[in-house]
């Protein structure tokens, strides 16, 4: 089942369809009712979010919620093992203590090298080359060592440029032109390209200001691989990064118009996401592209809820049960001072 066939149909002027809906769409998103935070192609949802809530519940814990519940992983272990114990949830939440975020979702730049990522296995926020400095060499060596003042003392240094993968918003950790995140995934799709760089090349190299050679057996498949890979999980956010305009603009709405339900189904973002990655990977131009028996269930649920949403903009009241003959709505301003809602 496709879901265009969700919609009633563009009969007459199937050529003005698409921009005739995304100039709608436009005029909505930009209208001052919207939220301003599912505007962006990176939509940042808060952790404490009304509708979209995914952090862990407990007071001041930055971790993700696990398994369809309100609880991290840890903490979802701890809350089993309380629970046991005869301990009850308002008793587990108050002595509960709050975890930092988890190594693999750390990220943000060096706090000397702006152009840097920091190393994701420290809370110090050093890139690799300050990190190395600090912990084998200078905190050794002067266990009275005091951090800040060395910090403020080192010279930032050049960075590597923006990830190369086409979606990814981060900054590359070395040379060769990934973030840690995409360095690992390309090591695991068995490095298609072979894009390498040398051995010790930081001592060989960058340490004594020489440029790093990069090697690649083929440089094309290197590039495929760049352009179709999905985005680093992110907690919080939706990468909207490489699909079609319409398509990105109709899921900027639909999360939006979901907010403003009464009552409203599940929406996990990394379900989300999920189905942004899908769409993007089929180069789906809008949701009524799609063809739902690729999609697993809770998608096919999610997108069904997204084409109504849609419907209530597209097309006017008289003319949205009647497939082969509705015509959308040529103008938005009927429904600029608020979202359309179910009745």
């Amino acid at each position: 089942m496709t879901a265009n066939s969700l919609l009633p149909l563009y009969t007459e002027r199937s050529d003005r369809e698409g921009r005739d809906r995304l100039e709608i769409l436009t005029a909505l998103i930009s209208a001052p009712f919207f939220d301003p935070i599912f505007r962006g192609v990176l939509v940042r949802v808060p952790q404490d979010h009304s509708v979209y809530q995914w952090g862990c519940v407990v007071g001041a814990c930055e971790r993700v919620r696990s398994g369809g519940t309100d609880l991290c992983s840890n903490h979802l272990r701890q809350w089993g093992k309380a629970r046991e114990s005869g301990t009850t949830r308002a008793e587990f939440l108050t002595a509960a203590q709050p975890l930092s975020r988890a190594e693999f979702e750390r990220e943000g730049p060096c706090s000397i090298c702006p152009d840097r990522p920091a190393e994701p296995r420290t809370d110090l926020r050093l890139c690799r080359a300050h990190y190395s400095s600090w912990k084998y060499y200078v905190a050794p060596r002067d266990s009275g060592a005091d951090f800040e003042q060395w910090a403020a003392e080192q010279e930032p240094r050049g960075g590597y440029g923006n990830c190369k993968v086409t979606v990814c918003p981060g900054l590359a950790e070395s040379p060769l032109g990934l973030c840690s995140w995409h360095w690992h995934r390309y090591k695991r799709d068995r490095r298609p390209g072979g894009a390498a760089l040398p051995a010790s090349w930081w001592q060989r190299y960058e340490s004594q200001g020489r440029s790093v050679p990069v090697s690649c057996t083929d440089e094309n498949a290197f590039r495929t691989w760049c352009a179709r890979v999905d985005p680093a999980p992110r907690p919080g956010l939706v990468n909207l990064r490489g699909l079609r305009p319409l398509l990105r603009a109709e899921i900027q709405y639909t999360l939006f118009a979901h907010t403003q339900q009464d009552r409203h189904s599940i929406w996990r973002l990394d379900w989300i996401q999920k189905l942004v990655n899908l769409a993007r990977e089929r180069d789906a131009g809008s949701l009524t592209d799609l063809d739902l028996d690729d999609f697993p269930r809770f998608h096919t649920s999610i997108v069904k809820k997204m084409l109504h949403y849609l419907r209530l903009v597209y097309f006017t009241p008289s003319r949205r049960g009647t497939p082969g003959s509705s015509r959308p709505t040529t103008s938005a301003s009927a429904s600029l001072t608020g979202p359309a809602t179910s009745t």
